[in-house]
Formats: structure tokens, sequence, C-alpha cells
């Protein structure tokens, strides 16, 4: 004979269940400048979200959708090369470590870039980068995780 559990038992073990995964998706709120990190200049045209895994570390990913409607009547395609990287000092005031994520973009050459003091972590995946500095990141003081994967690069130019 089959041991059952009993019914009020299983409820309240879906109960917990629900109630840890919800606490697991709700947003986390950071302030940056006595604002909230959503309304942050960046976090306009990238995502801006905190991984609680990562000692509170901001991901700021680049989106296409968002910078067509930040940048609206202008119509204007995003530079990454003259792009501010001082536009995440903002946000790097409450969370002193950054992941910034650039992907999708055309890129064709990684100059000196001015980089970031909080950025330990930098992704340029698939932006048709064929040629870049051998001094292109040397600004980034914190940068530990560097991806170029997926790109076209067929020259390192200084080495």
């Amino acid at each position: 004979m089959a041991r059952r559990t009993p019914k009020h038992i299983q409820v309240g073990w879906w109960l917990v269940r629900l109630w840890l995964m919800s606490g697991l998706m709700m947003p986390v709120i950071v302030y940056a400048s006595d604002e909230p990190l959503q309304t942050a200049k960046v976090c306009q045209y990238m995502q801006c979200t905190v991984s609680e895994n990562d000692g509170a570390q901001v991901r700021l990913r680049f989106n296409h959708t968002m910078w067509k409607q930040y940048s609206g009547s202008f119509n204007q395609e995003f530079d990454f090369t003259s792009w501010s990287w001082s536009e995440l000092d903002s946000v790097a005031e409450a969370n002193p470590t950054l992941a910034v994520t650039f992907n999708g973009l055309e890129v064709p050459h990684v100059d000196i870039l001015q980089g970031h003091d909080g950025v330990v972590s930098l992704n340029l995946d698939e932006n048709q980068i064929t040629a870049a500095e051998a001094e292109a990141f040397v600004n980034f003081k914190m940068l530990t995780v560097l991806s170029l994967r997926r790109n076209m690069i067929t020259a390192v130019n200084g080495m």
C-alpha cells in the first residue's frame, strides 16, 4: 500500500516553492546618484540589471530597440567608437563593478577606447570587428573578462 502525503502538505510545499521562485525573480532596485537605476541616462538605451550572485554587479547590455526609442527623432545609428564611457558614471557610483555588453554592432576597427574604471567584464561579441589596436583596452583598469567571439579580427595593430 502506497503512502500518500496529505493534501495540505502538498499545497504547502507548492506555495513555498512558488514563494521562493517569485522572490528570486523580483526585480532589484538599486540607487545610483539618488535615483533608481532604471532612470539613469544610460539605462534608457541599455538594459540595466543587478546580479546579486556577483556581489551586486550591474550588468548593462546595449539594446538596439531601446536605442531607436531613445534617439527618437534624431534616428541616428549608435556609434560605439565615439560613445562616452563616462555615461556609466552615474550607475557606477552605487555599484562599482560593471559588466558591459555591446553585441550586433558594426565596429570594423577598435582603437584606444576611453574606458571606465568600473568595468570588470566587457563583451564585444558579434560586432564585425576586423582590426584592433594592441592597446585598445588599456584604459579599463579593472577589466578581468574580455570577450571578442564571433568577430572577423584579422589584425592586431602595434604588436
